[in-house]
């Protein structure tokens, strides 16, 4: 598999016989992190109130609204790093392997996701294989799924933060 700078899924894309496979992989990919972060949540919540605690911790009303609003910024998000950032480093390295070329895009989106080492180390690991994912596949729809899925659950479910009103305090506050 060899990257090139090409962004678009022409004729060089992949065939409709290649969208299930990388469906497929980048969703088993995000449920396996998914269930790292509810046995995560589980214990936390476990760990602070029992049982309830930890259904409160994942049972979260607002979590699937977090999912839906968390979709336009991760479609923001991948469309950045994968057609554009990953796109120069493909043309500025073309001979580069394509795991460094998606290493070196997800040191980048590391870096921007840098709140604490946490974050930043989840988001380089996700960087990187959601870029090596969209150099094979070239789909962004799973990967800004995944990222929302991922993103909103570790939020929730690791840190304990609702998203949903965070975001709605936000907004509110623009309006004053």
């Amino acid at each position: 598999m060899r990257a090139t700078p090409e962004l678009t899924s022409g004729a060089s894309g992949p065939s409709k016989s290649d969208v299930r496979p990388g469906v497929l992989l980048t969703m088993a990919l995000t449920v396996l992190v998914m269930l790292v972060f509810l046995l995560i949540g589980v214990a936390i919540g476990y760990q602070g109130a029992d049982w309830p605690g930890a259904k409160a911790r994942i049972l979260h009303p607002y979590l699937p609204t977090a999912v839906l609003l968390y979709l336009p910024w991760a479609l923001l998000q991948q469309t950045l790093f994968q057609f554009y950032l990953l796109g120069w480093v493909c043309a500025l390295c073309p001979s580069l392997h394509p795991l460094t070329q998606s290493l070196l895009n997800g040191l980048v989106f590391g870096v921007v996701h840098r709140t604490d080492i946490w974050i930043l180390l989840l988001a380089i690991l996700g960087g990187t294989l959601w870029s090596f994912l969209y150099l094979r596949y070239r789909r962004l729809w799973p990967l800004v799924v995944s990222h929302a899925l991922i993103g909103t659950t570790f939020y929730y479910w690791v840190y304990g933060y609702d998203l949903a009103s965070r975001w709605s305090a936000f907004l509110g506050s623009l309006s004053n």
